[in-house]
């Protein structure tokens, strides 16, 4: 699976928060409701080169953060509580831009395509599809 952008659906109490660390999400007492996450679900063996494992591994983090935390079979079973809260959310330019791993602080181009978005000048998968040919360019 790419990387999604999903929200959280309702609060979820923190089971091991940590109150000597203020600014790391993943220490708070309450993850609130609205707040956008991005997942990955991936086999480590395929994604390193060593063939499939058998084992579902994600990676998920704040979706404006470049730091994650991986949820496996092995470790991470707090975020079991928060993962279970995740929904769809909407394809926004920024939504979209953080799946495909760009970074959401480019402030002037992403005012501008979202603007674009909103006023049904261009669609979510229209973007995308662009997005990609950008990208694919280069490769044929």
């Amino acid at each position: 699976m790419a990387v999604k952008v999903m929200v959280l659906t309702e609060d979820v109490e923190n089971p091991t928060r940590d109150k000597r660390k203020k600014t790391d999400w993943r220490h708070n007492a309450v993850w609130k409701k609205g707040t956008r996450f991005a997942v990955d679900t991936f086999d480590p063996g395929e994604r390193f080169g060593d063939g499939s494992t058998g084992i579902k591994a994600t990676t998920i983090a704040l979706a404006r953060r470049p730091y994650g935390v991986s949820v496996s079979n092995r470790r991470g079973h707090e975020y079991e509580l928060l993962i279970v809260k995740l929904a769809e959310t909407e394809k926004t330019i920024e939504n979209i831009l953080v799946e495909k791993g760009e970074s959401a602080h480019t402030t002037i181009c992403r005012s501008i395509l979202q603007w674009m978005l909103d006023s049904g000048q261009m669609t979510a998968e229209e973007f995308e599809n662009l997005y990609d040919a950008y990208y694919d360019r280069d490769k044929s």
